[in-house]
């Protein structure tokens, strides 16, 4: 496999867009070129500030949380070494899926609303391709807009981790109530609402900037996939100091045995009785 190197004014880091996974080419430029450069490759060559880096290494308590959340994982894992050669890039592995439930309708889905181009999942693969959507959504658009609404509301007091979080996560589930008791609406018009009750939610906050604009698109674009012939569902609400069920939920930031928040739900399929879990969410432990 060959390897490109990209050059800027900001950054020189090996580039790896589809090739490897993102946990690979970060362990790879990490190995080959440190820390920067292993988080310019994990984002596909995007540009990061490279005085952020510096005050993650210094443990600066106002590093960006939704991109310390992410190197905090990645560095965690022990498995990191020195990368081998530029030919002999890390082994590129492969999950198993799991096979459907039995009985499980399988044709493609049909059913399209007429101002955009998103279906309502009605097939096993849907379901599955909607969990990953769900995982992607958290891994982008929640990062961005987590910072645009830390970055914008400076003048709240009140705005730490748990609350901007918690915040977002209200944001999806407003999202979901809405796509639920409007199925009949086109995407525009939920979004429209949404916006509107967002707002009355929280009126002290700025949430006009392109990135939290560009995340409810995303929760209901979402949301309205889940408005389909299947019963696909978020995860059951956990309370603080529930122990921590490692099956449904990563761990956020650091390790514990109990629940100190929900970040991000998991998403289930019901189907005959039994519960198919999609996707993994995150949860925060109470520090130990």
């Amino acid at each position: 496999m060959s390897v490109t190197l990209i050059s800027t004014s900001h950054y020189t880091a090996p580039q790896y867009a589809f090739k490897l996974t993102r946990v690979d080419a970060f362990k790879y430029a990490y190995g080959k070129e440190g820390l920067y450069s292993g988080c310019v490759a994990f984002f596909r060559g995007r540009k990061i500030d490279k005085t952020e880096t510096e005050q993650y290494l210094r443990k600066d308590p106002s590093y960006s949380p939704s991109l310390r959340k992410k190197l905090n994982l990645l560095l965690s894992d022990r498995k990191i070494k020195q990368s081998p050669t530029r030919a002999n890039p890390p082994p590129i592995t492969k999950k198993k899926p799991c096979p459907p439930p039995p009985n499980l309708h399988t044709t493609p889905a049909t059913k399209k609303d007429n101002s955009n181009t998103f279906t309502t999942v009605t097939s096993m693969q849907g379901a599955r391709k909607l969990g990953s959507q769900l995982s992607e959504v958290f891994d982008y658009e929640w990062t961005n807009a987590e910072a645009s609404i830390r970055s914008n509301n400076t003048n709240i007091k009140e705005l730490d981790d748990k609350s901007t979080t918690k915040m977002l996560l209200n944001y999806l589930m407003i999202s979901h109530e809405v796509c639920k008791n409007n199925t009949e609406l086109n995407n525009d018009a939920k979004e429209s609402i949404i916006l509107n009750k967002i707002k009355t939610k929280y009126p002290n906050f700025n949430i006009d900037d392109e990135n939290t604009k560009k995340y409810i698109k995303k929760c209901t674009e979402i949301c309205t996939e889940m408005c389909g012939d299947l019963d696909i569902v978020f995860g059951d609400d956990i309370k603080y100091g529930d122990s921590f069920r490692k099956k449904e939920y990563k761990q956020y930031e650091f390790k514990g045995s109990k629940v100190d928040y929900i970040v991000w739900p998991s998403l289930h399929l019901k189907h005959e009785g039994q519960i198919l879990m999609l996707t993994q969410g995150w949860a925060k432990p109470i520090e130990e």
